[in-house]
């Protein structure tokens, strides 16, 4: 995002939710004084973080490789929040954008497209105003948990003070006995593990040229903002030759086809990295949350998750059951099917030498067949039976899915309706239109046809009138009518 853009996000010239400028200017005073308030926390920190280190290793209870694990966590926090401010005002940057391409060729358009372009640039802002309220809500409710965290391992510290181990004599040094609220992730390997694994992509992230892939901020935002234009991004659509022309020209610097490419090779990479990156810190966290919920959660874990795998287990029992039993129904009829045809085929050998054995014969065999039936009805009833429980659970387990993600799925619901409703509309007028051009062609074609006959009827009575007119000069002059014809 550019400077002047920023300015204008931070300047408060115009909001997206709707909001006055004399808002924004609050919210930009209450954002600095809060910049301010975490510029002194890591002034502060960095002091306690240093003295530690320099006076006594020892004075809070902290080793060196745990500070190195404060500074790599607190590495990751920054990372994380980086990429988060990233694709906030990149997504802020892409609707004004298009708030302001709308703007501009409001005046050029049709009513039909203009409607069409609103209505999308609605739908993109309120999906990105649904998103940051699901974001915002998360925040909260980690803060609220994050306080409460806090709460306790003040309570814990204001014990550890008033214990009488802080007057005796020292002893020696146990880091088990320092232990934070959040658990030791050097118990852990896999933490660890996991974050060397993050450490490793954020430095081939940077190694690679940083965020911008070495290019220069304005020409890497012009490229993001051709990228997210196209409909797909893969990399054989970006690499595309109008794809690239475009891109080439959108750049503020001189740049060619191969210095194109490769930052769109590099920037599919980033992608990749970034999609690693954000799955480890994930696993990163729930697994210490795991951890730190280890010591009292233990066996209630073990618990969950013997009733999950007794679940699963249960599951592929009665789906391996539900089978067998398909593949036995499906040998009885193929077995039934295989006895009926030789009893067909007994019955039409015997109907040659012996009519009534071969009646009797077709007698039992459709008695036979009447008991199948019945037979075949009671497990089709058994088994619509057993579908309707079984969708019954599905819909009751889509049902509780379907409120939990509502808030979420409802501007796509919306959105789908409406196309569906635009769709039914466009279709019908269609049809309509269809119908008036094909009357109208009937009509058409009935108004020529009746010129036609009309013209006809003209002509034959212009030739009964010219008959009649020379019989009657045939008479008058005392000749006969086939004489004027030939004079």
């Amino acid at each position: 995002m550019s400077g002047e853009e920023g300015a204008e996000l931070h300047g408060g010239d115009i909001t997206v939710d709707g909001g006055t400028s004399e808002n924004v200017y609050t919210w930009t005073q209450k954002w600095a004084t809060i910049q301010m308030q975490l510029n002194q926390l890591h002034r502060e920190c960095d002091e306690l973080l240093g003295s530690s280190r320099t006076s006594n290793p020892r004075k809070f209870g902290l080793t060196n490789a745990e500070l190195a694990d404060l500074r790599d966590e607190n590495k990751c926090l920054e990372l994380a929040f980086d990429k988060w401010d990233d694709d906030l005002y990149r997504t802020l940057s892409v609707i004004r954008a298009k708030v302001r391409e709308f703007s501009s060729t409001a005046e050029n358009i049709r009513e039909q497209m203009l409607r069409k372009s609103a209505l999308e640039l609605e739908h993109r802002i309120t999906r990105y105003k649904s998103q940051q309220k699901v974001d915002f809500d998360s925040i909260m409710a980690e803060e609220e948990r994050l306080s409460s965290l806090m709460e306790n391992a003040s309570r814990r510290f204001s014990k550890w003070q008033q214990s009488s181990f802080l007057t005796s004599s020292p002893k020696k040094y146990n880091p088990a006995a320092y232990q934070s609220c959040g658990g030791r992730p050097e118990e852990d390997p896999r933490l660890e593990g996991i974050r060397r694994a993050i450490m490793k992509i954020a430095d081939q992230i940077d190694h690679e040229g940083g965020r911008t892939g070495g290019w220069s901020t304005a020409d890497h935002e012009a490229f993001l903002k051709v990228v997210t234009g196209c409909p797909g991004r893969e990399p054989e659509g970006l690499l595309r030759e109008q794809v690239m022309d475009r891109i080439i020209r959108k750049l503020p610097s001189q740049l060619g086809h191969d210095e194109v490419k490769e930052h769109i090779d590099w920037w599919c990479r980033y992608n990749e990295l970034e999609a690693d990156k954000k799955a480890l810190m994930e696993q990163y966290r729930e697994r210490k949350e795991l951890w730190q919920r280890k010591e009292g959660d233990d066996h209630e874990a073990d618990l969950a998750a013997e009733r999950r795998m007794a679940e699963k287990r249960r599951a592929a029992e009665e789906a391996a059951r539900v089978e067998r039993k398909r593949l036995i129904e499906q040998w009885k009829k193929e077995k039934e099917e295989a006895a009926r045809k030789r009893e067909e085929e007994a019955v039409a050998s015997r109907a040659v030498t012996n009519g009534p054995t071969a009646a009797e014969l077709e007698r039992r065999r459709k008695e036979k067949q009447v008991g199948q039936d019945s037979g075949r009805l009671t497990a089709y009833r058994e088994g619509k039976l057993r579908r309707e429980q079984e969708e019954q659970r599905l819909r009751r387990e889509r049902e509780a899915t379907a409120r939990r993600c509502r808030s979420t799925e409802r501007p796509r619901f919306e959105q789908r309706n409406a196309e569906i409703i635009r769709g039914l509309t466009n279709a019908r007028a269609q049809r309509e239109d269809s119908e008036i051009k094909a009357q109208r062609r009937e009509q058409k074609k009935r108004r020529i046809k009746a010129r036609e006959e009309e013209k006809k009827e003209q002509t034959e009575l212009m030739d009964t009138e010219r008959k009649k007119h020379g019989v009657v000069v045939a008479e008058k002059f005392g000749k006969a009518p086939g004489s004027f014809a030939g004079s």
